[in-house]
């Protein structure tokens, strides 16, 4: 799925998902093996996102548009998550890339031992 799909994200479900390792928050995106997750932050970004809108969430960690999708997971095992809200709204968006409920933080980054 690329990052203009307009698959949509089922609850549950994500395309491509595979087995991978767990990459410190803040590391370069350059030096992290392409098997493994970009821990971009620890802590969720704050999205004011549209209702109705298709949005494009970076389950890399590579994207420079993050928490969105830019393309730069090409070459890796993952691929983005399409979604829409049905509410406007601000929504807590994973900036760990660890959360069981992509693209929704889980409060997984207080659990990780940094």
């Amino acid at each position: 799925m690329g990052c203009f799909s307009s698959k949509k994200k089922e609850e549950g479900h994500k395309e491509g998902k595979k087995e991978e390792s767990k990459a410190p928050a803040g590391q370069d995106p350059t030096k992290v093996p392409a098997n493994q997750k970009v821990a971009v932050q620890k802590f969720p970004y704050h999205s004011d996102l549209e209702a109705g809108k298709n949005y494009y969430y970076c389950d890399c960690g590579r994207s420079k548009n993050q928490p969105f999708c830019d393309g730069s997971h090409t070459g890796t095992p993952f691929t983005p998550i399409a979604f829409t809200v049905n509410e406007t709204k601000t929504y807590y968006i994973c900036g760990c890339k660890q959360t069981k409920n992509a693209p929704y933080c889980d409060g997984t980054h207080k659990k990780i031992d940094w």
